[in-house]
């Protein structure tokens, strides 16, 4: 009877113990290393043509030629003017200028709270000039340049009190060198920053 007990002891262990094990294998997330995170995030907003691919999709009130590349209205003439998207809820989601069917100026992209979200500089359908992208709350996260529809020059990743966490300098679009400030002494990349980075 007692040899009975501890087999059924030592096989509910032996159970717990797997059930551990595998809890601690697939039960917790994998923490990103910070200079990964930072690279990609402004790697990836570097690469941003929202919203002109998001019209271009939409082609509500606005059409897209893709063999001359250019809008056109619906008299079939290349677009001029304020192109906005508005959500639901009738808040501008994005206010895109058009010269000749082509972006021209500052394109500004909106958070549904009505912020400036992100701001890219368009010349003749280009991004060529300033791009801007804020967090939720307003403060600078990324600032750089385009030349020619690439990243050019240094493109920073800041901190919310508008420190810089990280510097990449492109040329020609190409990497071309990189600089981290101060992080977390545990390396790691904390939970506060997934609202930056995710898109409406």
């Amino acid at each position: 009877m007692i040899n009975k007990r501890l087999s059924y002891l030592l096989m509910a262990l032996l159970a717990l113990s797997v059930m551990v094990a595998v809890y601690a294998f697939f039960g917790r997330q994998p923490q990103a290393d910070f200079r990964t995170v930072a690279a990609e995030i402004v790697r990836r907003h570097g690469q941003s043509v929202q919203p002109i691919a998001r019209i271009a999709r939409k082609q509500a009130g606005i059409i897209y030629s893709k063999s001359d590349k250019l809008f056109y209205d619906s008299d079939n003439k290349p677009y001029h003017g304020i192109y906005t998207e508005q959500y639901k809820s009738m808040n501008t989601r994005s206010s895109v200028p058009f010269e000749a069917g082509r972006a021209e100026g500052e394109v500004r992209t909106y958070a549904r709270n009505g912020r400036l979200r992100e701001l890219i500089t368009y010349q003749q359908g280009q991004r060529s000039g300033a791009y801007f992208r804020y967090d939720a709350f307003g403060h600078l996260l990324i600032s750089g340049n385009y030349h020619n529809n690439l990243m050019e020059g240094e493109w920073k990743l800041y901190f919310p009190d508008g420190s810089v966490r990280y510097i990449a300098t492109y040329e020609e679009g190409k990497l071309r060198e990189e600089w981290y400030g101060e992080f977390p002494a545990d390396g790691l990349w904390k939970n506060m920053d997934k609202e930056w980075i995710e898109d409406e």
